[in-house]
């Protein structure tokens, strides 16, 4: 890959995930499946582990802004979540999100947790350990 000069690592990195997360997302449907995108995020993140903070930050960007998104992309954002959290084990910056739980249960980043945390549990017919004490949603799916 030829990149001009002035374009430093950080700045090929940024461009890398960002990349991804625009071609996973596109509307009315993306050019490969979701499982595809997960992987490539997934690998990414295990080969160079420098990505891992880029990858985060593109995804709480995409949080921030769940309210104005398309739902069908919600929805495909929170798929890709909650896939890529159970090849990562778990590990997510919690601790940012917690104001969202203060939240109404409809507010659409509330919504979006819920979803991203039943979808969790049919993966793992319950909630990882690691996402129980730093997540507690109201609402959220049984683990029982």
């Amino acid at each position: 890959m030829l990149l001009p000069s002035a374009i430093g690592r950080a700045d090929a990195e940024k461009l890398l995930v960002e990349s991804v997360f625009t071609a996973m997302l596109e509307l009315p449907a993306s050019t490969h499946s979701q499982l595809y995108y997960t992987c490539v995020l997934t690998d990414i993140s295990s080969a160079r582990p420098s990505l891992v903070p880029t990858v985060r930050h593109a995804a709480f960007e995409i949080f921030k802004h769940l309210d104005t998104m398309d739902p069908q992309a919600v929805d495909v954002f929170a798929s890709w979540f909650a896939h890529f959290l159970s090849n990562v084990e778990w590990a997510w910056d919690w601790v940012s999100w917690e104001s969202s739980l203060s939240l109404s249960p409809s507010a659409p980043k509330m919504m979006w947790l819920a979803d991203v945390l039943e979808r969790m549990v049919r993966i793992f017919d319950t909630l990882p350990s690691a996402v129980v004490p730093a997540c507690h949603v109201s609402h959220a799916p049984s683990t029982d």
